[in-house]
Formats: structure tokens, C-alpha cells, sequence
């Protein structure tokens, strides 16, 4: 990187800005007034979206603002080119061969590449040609800043494909490359425009992650996998290299030969994905797999389909830690789960998602586990080939004192086939079984709708006498109606008492009274967090529910979300419940002694309806730090009213007064109230008055400063 006189800077590895993550910053949509604290280099904007909308945009997007208002020449480039604080800067561009809107783009990506700071880029286009703006790509890297870059749902042609190659040679910085979602011209060689993208990242030795979706379109697809091949020889200098990402990419044999070559001298790779390779026969997996004994820990490998040699291939990779087969066919489950599972295996995630497991996988694969001690995430929904009595052992398996699982998911698909496998006599087998489990922390029964309301209600009454700890618990798109709502509160007071997630959406049998009901479960001292309930169907005002809700939050220190299902409506009279519960305004007692945790109340299709005032409160929730939220909600919404309430200040005593001012203006916020206070009340800064007053013994404690 070169500074501000041309001499040229190194980021080092351990820079703060060396972060291939930007997910720190507070992320800032473009609008008018961001605009205008961009041109004033305000330093919180850190991390900026940019969209460009065209003039069909759906009616979802009417509230964002369009950049195309921007009047980029005079007074757009300065923002962006001499901004000294961003750091991650996301253009998204919605509109297609519309010239004006193009040349406003094109200004943006021009004084992007003049400015200084940026670390992370990413272009979104909607499908629009990336010709012209890879050309504008240039000083971006020939800089050698940026060190996220991503470029998502454009045409790539053999042009575009070539500036991209060659502006990327003119750097070295980056860590992370991402090409994604990318289209074609049916003339163009998909190997081709791959080859000079890769070509393009020979100078980038210090990348941690990689992904190269190639995938494009109606291009023109050729086996010679040339691309494949410098991938190959790219990775035995990528030393830094943690995750490489080809999903949905087209790799032939010879290309995955290639690879294996070039992952077996990837020594520091941990994670790969490779979802959809349909193009690489049972030799060219073994050969990418036999690059992969000793280094990978992550493996995805969902929708593909093996034999049994490439099956057995996998089983060799002893580093494994995460596994993801989903929607994955194979001959013989039995045959690739024992080895995998064995007694030194060092797997603590599996991924079976509907994928053709059937009744003997189910058994391979409990008999593998009474030999294994590293398994603790088993997905294993949606498999419809198993059948009422495959499920058995499984189930029973959770119930084994030696069961080490701590996560299971056994949701059924909505629409499939096998929502009907677990039935009243099979969750009550679950049931007790869970009696006994002192280890699972996660469980999903979501969408299995064979369960009747009656065998939900004597499942959560069996687990009142249960030893679980469950901490998660997801049971969308089931038959649970107000009374096992009951059941469900009732268990609270023993295994459910310590969740911190519950998940009951899309119950079509709890009504607004079982809301109620539910908000009961806040009563007691827990640990939720997270509280889903209602259903998509249902419309209709639930202020009674709001209500409920609010009376039960009163005192309750831990729930941060509640979801109240997408079509209910809370009225202004139950908003006003709402804001009276974040921030009693009555007076300073009682606004420091509101609930600071809550941070949204979701409604769904509504949850845009929400008042200015509640939105602000929720915000200031956020923050971990309560007595700091206290504060700014006592200085915004107390002493922003006027001199009235300036006169709390008047009869403190001259001990007190000072802690109170620094406190009161330690910030921003608290600034513009110092300044009310002078103006309003001067005398309180009368000394000799202040101190002839407080001999006559006028004395006021503030007690919650």
C-alpha cells in the first residue's frame, strides 16, 4: 500500500485492519444524512451499503434510499475518496443497461479507487454486464488495500473475465476472494474466463479464504479443466489458505486430479466445500480426497452422489471434525458410517439431511456410535427412506447413558413424505427416553405433524420428571395447541427451565389465549432469550397478548426477542404498552427501573410499523452495558423535555452536583442537556447562591446517579 506522499506501506499480519471479518463495524445504509456525515469524514461510519435501484424495484424495497439521487460528480466523489474512516464499502446495483444510472456507478467505483482505508468490497450486480467496472477496478488493487473482495451475481464475459485477472495482479493484499452467483454468453468457454480469474490471484500469497463458484450459465463447458490445473498449482503456494469454497463448479477428472495434487501440499487448509460437483467420476473424488488425509477438519460434500470406492475414500480423512453429506446418495451407508464413527474418530459433526439413509443406515449407525466418544451434532431429518421402525433405535439410543450427543435434529420436511413416521407411540418412546439424557442441549421436533395435540400434551408432562437440560428447543409446524402450551410452562419448572431459544411457530392450534398463557413462562427466573410463537395464518390484533407479554417482562432480565407471529397487528394502544414497558417516562425512578433488555418484538409483515420511540428503545437494549442504557434513556427521554425537568439539578447538594454534570454530558447525547441546562437555568451556576443555599440545609439526593 502506498501513503498519502506514494511511499509504500505493508500491512502486517497482525494489523487490526488485517481482519478478513468485517462483521465488528455497524453496518450504515446510504441516505442523505449518511451522505452528509461522509463528506464530514464522520469516523463511526465504518461500514457503508450503497444501492442502486431500478425504477421496477418490488414495493418491499420503498423505504430504501436510491443512490441514483446522488449527484456522484459534485458531491459523491469527495465523500467516498477522501473518507479517511471506511473500511467496508457494499455497492449493490439493481438496475440493467440503464446509461445515466451506469455513469453514476461508474463515478462511485472511480472515487472508491482513489480512497485510502477500504478493507472490504463487495459488488453486487443483479446480473448487469461487470465489463466497464472491472475495468474501474484497477487503482483498487494497484494500491494493494483491500483485503475482502467479492463480486456476486454478475455476467462474466471473456472481457470483464480479463480485467478482472489483470486488475487483481496489481495487488498482493488480498485474504479473501469471493466469486459467486456468476452468469455467462452461451459463446463464451467457461474454462477460460475461469483460467484468467485464477491467473489473476497468483500475486495474492496471503489468502485465507477462497471461493470460486463457476457455474455460469449458458456458457461453453470443456473437460480440459485448465482452470482446475492452475488451482492446483495456486494452492501449494497459498501456505495461509484456511477455506477454499468450488461449489457448483464444473471439475472433471482431470481437474480433480489437479487438485488432489495441489490440497495434499495445502498444509494449513481446514476447510473445503464442494456441493454440487455433478461432473467428477468415482476416480477423480478418490484423488481429491487422498489429498485430504491429514489437514481438513470441515468437509462439505452435500448433494453429490458416490460409490462405494469414493465412500470408502472419505473414510481415510482422519482429521476430520465436520462432516456435511445432506442430500447425499450412496449404496451403503453402513459401509461409510462405521469407519467414520470408529473408536479413534475425532468427528463431532454429522450432517444427514435428507439424503437416502434408510432403516440398515439407521442401525449402522447407532451400532457405530456405542463405539464412538467425538460425535455431539447429529442432523439426521428428512430422510425418507426410514421407515416408523428405523426411527427406533435412534431413539432409543438418546435415552443410553452413554450418549454423548448434544444437538439432534429430527424435524420432518413440511411436505414430505415421512412427516408421518413419528407418531403419539413413537414421541412418548422419545419422551422417556429423554428422561434419562443429561447431555443434549439442542433439539428440533420441528413439522412433525403425525404427533396429535393430545401425544404433544403427554410428551411435555412426561419430561416434567425428566433429568434434560435442553437449552434450544424447536417445534415449528406441529399440532401443539393451548393446553400443550400449558404442559410446555408447566415443564418449566424443571427441564425446560433452562432454554434459551424456544421455537413454536407455525402451530396452527395456539390461539391467541395460549399466547397469553405462554407469557407465563417469563414469570420465573429462566435463562430465555428467544421466544417465537404464532402462526403464519393468523390474522387478527393480539393487543391482549402484547399486554400479557408486557406484564410478565416487568422484572425479566433475560429475554432479548419475542415473535409474535407475520400477519398480527398490535393497535397504537398496544405499542403504547410497549413503550411504557422499555421507558417509563413518569419520572427518573421509573424509567431506570424499566426493562433494558427486550430488543425487539417482531410482528413480521407489521414489524415496519413500528413507533420512532420504541424502535429507539429497542436499540439502546442492545447494549450490554444496562446502567449505560438506563442513562441515555433517562437523559432522552427525561431531560429532553425541558426546563421542567432541569429542575432536578436545583437542589442537589454541592457534593453531588458535579458527578451528576459529568454524568449527564459524558457523551454526545448528554451534551446538548448541558447545554439546555445552562441555558435554561444559569443561576445553577451561581456559586456564592448555590452555597448560601446549601447552608439553609436544601438538600436532595438523587439516588439512581
Amino acid at each position: 500500500m502506498e501513503d498519502i506522499d506514494g511511499n509504500s506501506l505493508v500491512l502486517a499480519d497482525d494489523d487490526d485492519d488485517a481482519s478478513v471479518d468485517d462483521s465488528n463495524y455497524k453496518e450504515w445504509n446510504l441516505d442523505e444524512d449518511i451522505l452528509n456525515r461522509l463528506k464530514q469524514n464522520d469516523p463511526t461510519i465504518k461500514k457503508l451499503n450503497v444501492l442502486f435501484r431500478s425504477d421496477d424495484d418490488s414495493d418491499d424495497e420503498e423505504d430504501s434510499y436510491d443512490a441514483n439521487e446522488v449527484d456522484w460528480e459534485q458531491e459523491g466523489v469527495s465523500a467516498i475518496s477522501a473518507n479517511t474512516h471506511i473500511k467496508s464499502l457494499s455497492i449493490n446495483i439493481m438496475i440493467q443497461n440503464e446509461a445515466d444510472n451506469e455513469s453514476n456507478i461508474k463515478v462511485l467505483l472511480r472515487a472508491v479507487s482513489m480512497n485510502r482505508t477500504l478493507r472490504h468490497f463487495t459488488l453486487n450486480g443483479d446480473m448487469i454486464d461487470s465489463g466497464d467496472m472491472m475495468d474501474l477496478l484497477f487503482p483498487c488493487f494497484q494500491h494493494n488495500r483491500v483485503l475482502s473482495f467479492k463480486v456476486d451475481n454478475f455476467y462474466l464475459t471473456a472481457r470483464s473475465a480479463s480485467l478482472l485477472g489483470n486488475a487483481l495482479l496489481k495487488g498482493k493484499s488480498l485474504r479473501k476472494f469471493t466469486l459467486d452467483s456468476i452468469n455467462g454468453n452461451e459463446d463464451d468457454d467457461l474454462d477460460e474466463l475461469a483460467s484468467k480469474v485464477v491467473a489473476g490471484l497468483e500475486s495474492h500469497l496471503n489468502l485465507k479464504e477462497l471461493k470460486l463458484s463457476f457455474d455460469i450459465g449458458d456458457c461453453i463447458y470443456f473437460e480440459d479443466s485448465n482452470w482446475c490445473i492452475k488451482l492446483g498449482h495456486l494452492l501449494q503456494s497459498l501456505s495461509k489458505l484456511e477455506e477454499l469454497n468450488l461449489d457448483y463448479s464444473f471439475i472433471y477428472d482431470k481437474g480433480a486430479n489437479a487438485l488432489g495434487s495441489g490440497l495434499a501440499k495445502s498444509t494449513g487448509l481446514k476447510k473445503l466445500s464442494l456441493r454440487g460437483i455433478r461432473s467428477i467420476s468415482s476416480a477423480g473424488w478418490v484423488a481429491i480426497f487422498q489429498g485430504l488425509t491429514t489437514i481438513v477438519d470441515t468437509l462439505t460434500l452435500c448433494n453429490n452422489e458416490f460409490d462405494d470406492g469414493a465412500a470408502t475414500a472419505i473414510t481415510k480423512i482422519k482429521s476430520l471434525q465436520s462432516l456435511n453429506i445432506s442430500y447425499f446418495k450412496t449404496n451403503d451407508w453402513r459401509s461409510l458410517l462405521s469407519p467414520l464413527l470408529n473408536s479413534t474418530s475425532v468427528l463431532a459433526k454429522l450432517d444427514l439431511r435428507d439424503s437416502n439413509v434408510d432403516d440398515e443406515g439407521v442401525t449402522g449407525l447407532v451400532d457405530a456410535l456405542g463405539n464412538n466418544s467425538s460425535l455431539r451434532e447429529l442432523k439426521f431429518d428428512q430422510n425418507e427412506s426410514i421407515t416408523r421402525a428405523g426411527f427406533v433405535p435412534l431413539i432409543r439410543y438418546l435415552g443410553n447413558p452413554s450418549s454423548l450427543l448434544e444437538n439432534v435434529d429430527l424435524r420432518t420436511g413440511f411436505y414430505s413424505s415421512n412427516s408421518s413416521i413419528i407418531n403419539d407411540e413413537l414421541a412418548g418412546t422419545l419422551a422417556s427416553a429423554l428422561c434419562t439424557n443429561t447431555k443434549l442441549k439442542r433439539l428440533d421436533l420441528s413439522g412433525n405433524v403425525s404427533i396429535s395435540p393430545t401425544g404433544w400434551q403427554s410428551f411435555f408432562d412426561t419430561l416434567r420428571n425428566s433429568n434434560l437440560s435442553l437449552e434450544h428447543l424447536f417445534l415449528s409446524g406441529n399440532n401443539i395447541n393451548d393446553d400443550g402450551v400449558t404442559s410446555i410452562v408447566n415443564a418449566s419448572t424443571s427441564c425446560l427451565g433452562s432454554l434459551k431459544i424456544l421455537e413454536l411457530v407455525r402451530n396452527q392450534l395456539i390461539t391467541p389465549v395460549g399466547m397469553v398463557a405462554l407469557a407465563t413462562l417469563l414469570r420465573r427466573p429462566n435463562s430465555l432469550e428467544n421466544l417465537y410463537v404464532g402462526d403464519h395464518d393468523h390474522y387478527g390484533e393480539i393487543d391482549e397478548v402484547v399486554v400479557a407479554f408486557a406484564r410478565e417482562l416487568v422484572n425479566n432480565t433475560s429475554l432479548k426477542i419475542l415473535y409474535l407471529g407475520y400477519n398480527n397487528v398490535i393497535t397504537p394502544r398496544g405499542y403504547d404498552v410497549l413503550e411504557d414497558l422499555l421507558c417509563n417516562k413518569e419520572d427518573i425512578e421509573s424509567i431506570f427501573a424499566s426493562n433494558h433488555t427486550i430488543q425487539a418484538v417482531n410482528l413480521g409483515n407489521h414489524s415496519s410499523h413500528c413507533p420512532d420511540d420504541l424502535s429507539s428503545c429497542f436499540e439502546l437494549n442492545k447494549n450490554e452495558n444496562k446502567f449505560e442504557v438506563a442513562r441515555q434513556k433517562i437523559i432522552q427521554y427525561h431531560f429532553a423535555n425541558g426546563e421542567d425537568n432541569m429542575q432536578e439539578f436545583m437542589g442537589m447538594e454541592l457534593g453531588v452536583l458535579p458527578h451528576a454534570l459529568g454524568w449527564t454530558g459524558r457523551d454526545d447525547t448528554g451534551h446538548s442537556v448541558l447545554y439546555q441546562l445552562v441555558r435554561c437555568l444559569p443561576s445553577l451556576f451561581d456559586y456564592e447562591s448555590r452555597k448560601a443555599k446549601a447552608t439553609t440545609g436544601r438538600k436532595r439526593k438523587v439516588g439512581c446517579l
